[in-house]
């Protein structure tokens, strides 16, 4: 009887025999987690279609003539870029407020709220779908970009502290809700693309599309909320929690809580400053002309209503189907091969070359072009093969910058320096949105 007691009583995880993960649970809902990360961002610029819609000049009286990129409103020609900058500031903000409370509000009180925030944000987006606006378009046009904020400020939350709950696991775990990223990127423009071709009104499709977010959302929240019942997951949880264990890493003594609150900030950033450059220069180059510059990318073949690349599938085929095809290579590959290595010179060497890619975008048939700037790559093979290299190494460098990063710092501070990563990596995001307003000006 003293014997069961005994065994009742000890912990149910031995910490000398990490357990396994049965199927691979946790790596799917890591996973999953990562596809409902930036769904809002992924679904908002994707369904360009049905802003253009929503947006569109109503001077003309046929339902098609809105389709026409000369007739474009100054609406629909900058939306991308307001829907970036009300993205990417929320985010940044929030961001920093994650990673500040990272060793005060635990990270399952900030995803459910985050969660939480995101699907209502979305059944208002549902809710405006199908309200007729014609009669007040600028008001549509503020409320959408205000819903962006809001939804922003949660995806932030989410992201920040679901790479920084993935640290606390293997490596591939980060790998894992960088490539879900990827993946929901590349779920939104296949869905966005299926929606298209179904021969729907822009409303009807963007009904069905936004509520596909939704469900999408509810599946992630119901997913992280069983993390804890995994055992492998347990595991790696109770080793964060337990704050008298010494670094997995190396026997590293727990110095005062107090002191290690007040500069465990300014260690991580000494140790991670290199890789944070890095990953915040991957994602200023790529959302500097990703989407501003990329949809508006046309080809050069001229439109048609044929199921021909050159019609209206170019767009929503060639820029957001490609990219995030190969933005998800990319990180899926960074799972398997890791190379240049963590304290490489290349890796920083590598992202600065991507800076190359912005005017070689601008030379393609961006339209419309105001300031006469000549089109350089006459064919549509170019931006095509552009936009393969461009994402591929967005996926890739952007990936082995975030699993590096944490890395380099003690097991007991792997949150913080995630959420820091994903600091440098928004901040990213909101320059490089900043810096596409300019761009588009340019040419």
């Amino acid at each position: 009887m003293d014997s069961e007691s005994t065994n009742d009583e000890e912990p149910l995880i031995s910490r000398d025999d990490p357990p396994k993960d049965r199927f691979n649970a946790v790596y799917c809902i890591f996973y999953i987690i990562g596809i409902a990360t930036l769904l809002p961002w992924n679904f908002f610029i994707t369904a360009k279609q049905y802003f253009d819609y929503k947006l569109r000049n109503l001077t003309f009286t046929s339902l098609n003539d809105w389709e026409n990129p000369l007739d474009e409103t100054s609406m629909q020609i900058q939306f991308e870029n307001y829907v970036s900058i009300c993205a990417m500031v929320p985010n940044i903000l929030f961001m920093f407020l994650n990673a500040a409370l990272t060793k005060v509000i635990s990270a399952k009180v900030r995803l459910v709220c985050s969660f939480t925030v995101m699907i209502i944000m979305f059944i208002v987006t549902i809710v405006l779908v199908k309200i007729d606006t014609d009669t007040w378009q600028t008001e549509f046009f503020i409320a959408t970009l205000a819903s962006v904020v809001f939804l922003n400020m949660g995806s932030s939350v989410l992201q920040g502290a679901s790479l920084g709950l993935a640290s606390l696991f293997p490596e591939g775990y980060t790998q894992a809700v960088m490539g879900g990223m990827a993946m929901g990127g590349t779920f939104a423009a296949v869905a966005n693309v299926i929606s298209i071709a179904a021969g729907s009104s822009a409303t009807q499709s963007a009904f069905y599309y936004f509520m596909l977010a939704a469900i999408v959302l509810i599946i992630a929240l119901i997913a992280y909320l069983s993390l804890p019942l995994l055992k492998f997951a347990r595991y790696y949880l109770e080793i964060k929690d337990d704050e008298s264990l010494e670094s997995i890493n190396g026997s590293q003594p727990i110095v005062d809580h107090t002191v290690h609150q007040k500069t465990h900030f300014r260690i991580i950033l000494k140790r991670v400053w290199v890789l944070g450059t890095s990953v915040l220069l991957v994602f200023f180059v790529t959302l500097s002309v990703f989407p501003a510059i990329i949809s508006h990318t046309e080809s050069v073949a001229g439109p048609s209503e044929s199921l021909s690349l050159n019609g209206k599938y170019f767009t929503p085929v060639v820029c957001f189907v490609l990219f995030n095809l190969g933005d998800l290579t990319g990180r899926t590959v960074a799972g398997w091969v890791q190379y240049p290595k963590e304290k490489s010179v290349l890796l920083p060497i590598l992202t600065v070359l991507r800076i190359g890619f912005i005017p070689l975008f601008l030379l393609c048939n961006f339209q419309p072009r105001k300031h006469g700037v000549p089109v350089v790559f006459d064919s549509d093979v170019y931006p095509v093969v552009f936009i393969l290299i461009f994402a591929v190494s967005n996926g890739y460098l952007g990936t082995l910058c975030m699993i590096y990063g944490p890395k380099h710092v003690p097991a007991g501070d792997m949150e913080a320096a995630g959420a820091i990563m994903s600091v440098f990596l928004t901040v990213g995001l909101g320059l490089g949105s900043l810096f596409s307003f300019a761009l588009i000006k340019l040419v």
